[in-house]
């Protein structure tokens, strides 16, 4: 599963997780994660920052490296983790923009920016690309049970 934006907070709300439901209200001073956080005359689209990755996650192994720069289209955000999953992407004042389920056995991502609208980044590149990987493998292994 991969879990993008709105899917990612569904995904942590699922496993009995919190949200913090305005950054900007529950959490002054961060930097802008969405339109709804940009002055009036701001360019609008997609905000953008910088994430730092956890040491030997699935989202580092794939950026390899340990900071990297995303796009940021969201007012909620994680605050408690769900059962079962880790942390694995923060923005630089500590908001939540990445999980991941810590069963092995299954690929699940979460992301809270959106890689989709990135086509030319290379991590972003890597994340659909490990996924889809996931997916065949899953397939391959249930045709081999029929």
């Amino acid at each position: 599963m991969l879990a993008i934006c709105y899917g990612c907070q569904i995904l942590n709300v699922h496993q009995r997780g919190t949200l913090v439901q305005d950054i900007s209200a529950e959490r002054p001073g961060n930097e802008a994660h969405g339109n709804t956080d940009l002055a009036a005359g701001v360019k609008k689209g997609d905000a953008e920052h910088d994430a730092t990755l956890a040491m030997g996650s699935r989202l580092a192994k794939l950026a390899g490296a340990e900071r990297v720069h995303i796009n940021s289209s969201h007012h909620q955000s994680i605050d408690r983790p769900g059962d079962g999953l880790r942390v694995t992407a923060r923005s630089v004042e500590g908001i939540v923009e990445g999980v991941e389920l810590e069963d092995e056995r299954n690929w699940v991502v979460g992301v809270q920016w959106h890689p989709e609208r990135m086509p030319d980044d290379a991590f972003a590149r890597k994340i659909f690309g490990d996924f889809v990987a996931a997916v065949e493998r899953n397939r391959a292994a249930i045709a081999a049970r029929k």
